[in-house]
């Protein structure tokens, strides 16, 4: 990939290496200090639009600033199609998983066996997403499915009239 240079006011960069039509290396990193999350759906992109990948961090792992998360290799036109969505579904739910850590931590190091909850509100067809990046922090969501416990409110004490 040669020297890459990093920036110091983006999140995160992706670097691709081509040639005319074929594209030698796509990869992806974020420069900060965050949690990963979806990482493994990242990929999964990329292979669906006819690339291949080498994964180097899994979700839930704390990355220094700059480690490589995927390279992907393949035609140009594959890795187009993919790392651009790759890249933005990493960078916005790892951004939830370094906060959901970052809560679980703090918690933790004044309760040891405490257990982080978070809300189950989301933004419209984002539940999984959501669900996989607070796991990814080390918390929980809170009553995905009616068995997990039924909570009342006080407006629901009074009855209908």
């Amino acid at each position: 990939m040669g020297n890459l240079k990093l920036p110091n006011n983006v999140d995160m960069m992706a670097d691709i290496t081509m040639t005319p039509f074929r594209a030698t290396a796509c990869l992806i990193m974020l420069l900060l200090t965050p949690v990963l999350a979806l990482a493994e759906d990242a990929a999964a992109i990329i292979e669906l639009a006819g690339g291949r990948v080498d994964l180097h961090a899994a979700s839930g792992t704390a990355l220094e600033p700059g480690a490589p998360i995927l390279t992907a290799h393949g035609p140009a036109s594959a890795l187009l199609r993919g790392w651009k969505v790759a890249q933005t579904l990493i960078e916005v739910w790892s951004g939830v998983a370094t906060d959901a850590r970052a809560i679980v931590d703090a918690a933790t190091a004044v309760a040891p066996a405490i257990t982080i909850a978070c809300t189950r509100k989301n933004v419209p067809g984002t539940k999984r997403f959501a669900v996989a990046a607070v796991k990814a922090g080390g918390a929980v969501m809170r009553r995905l499915v009616v068995r997990d416990g039924t909570g009342v409110s006080g407006s629901s004490r009074v009855p209908w009239r």
